[in-house]
């Protein structure tokens, strides 16, 4: 896949708008997770067309094109591995501190202090809190584990995109902790796909 000259633009102006904001300002911290995310977004969807496009690509799955969720939370595994995702994150000293920030959010507050996850309610068309699949994402967030961990992580940043988007506008201080270490893995995540998919382009 070749990375044209559109996609090298719009992936340099949104990261340095991202790395311009501060995280002593609630606000800002709120802005700089969702231009993060909007960065991530733009990977995982030019990965999850790369992988569609190559389906006989090396040892890659034959790939259908995944929906936003999925693409989320598969295509940024599937393109590094979880194993370098880990090492990119802890060679960063912000990722490093950001990796543990988030287990010791987790570790320390139970599923009454975060309620992260919340699937749609089919007769009623209202998302409900589900408190087995925040208990599955706290524990996995604690996996020795390389391939569970990563996914944990993935899915906590999917899932408080989503909460964030659709749900109440609130601000307390475990958000901005929360928020800042999820930009600070995603500041290292966005660059080792973008570097990858620029390798796969060449």
């Amino acid at each position: 896949m070749a990375i044209n000259s559109e996609f090298k633009t719009l992936y340099s102006n949104w990261s340095k708008k991202a790395k311009g904001y501060k995280e002593d300002d609630t606000y800002q911290v709120f802005d700089k997770f969702f231009t993060f995310f909007v960065i991530y977004n733009l990977l995982y969807n030019e990965t999850n067309l790369y992988f569609h496009k190559n389906k006989n690509f090396e040892s890659y799955k034959s790939y259908k094109l995944l929906g936003d969720n999925q693409a989320a939370t598969i295509c940024a595994v599937d393109l590094l591995g979880s194993g370098t995702i880990l090492e990119k994150i802890q060679e960063s000293d912000l990722g490093r501190d950001a990796l543990k920030s988030i287990k010791r959010l987790f570790e320390t507050n139970s599923e009454d202090n975060f309620k992260i996850s919340f699937l749609k309610n089919k007769k009623s068309n209202k998302y409900e809190y589900d408190k087995g699949a925040d208990h599955k994402l706290f524990n996995d967030l604690k996996s020795p584990e390389d391939d569970v961990l990563v996914t944990a992580i993935l899915t906590l940043i999917y899932r408080t995109r989503c909460n964030m988007f659709h749900g109440r506008k609130e601000t307390h201080q475990v958000q901005q902790y929360l928020l800042n270490s999820l930009s600070n893995i995603l500041d290292v995540l966005v660059s080792a796909m973008y570097e990858n998919l620029i390798d796969l382009g060449n």
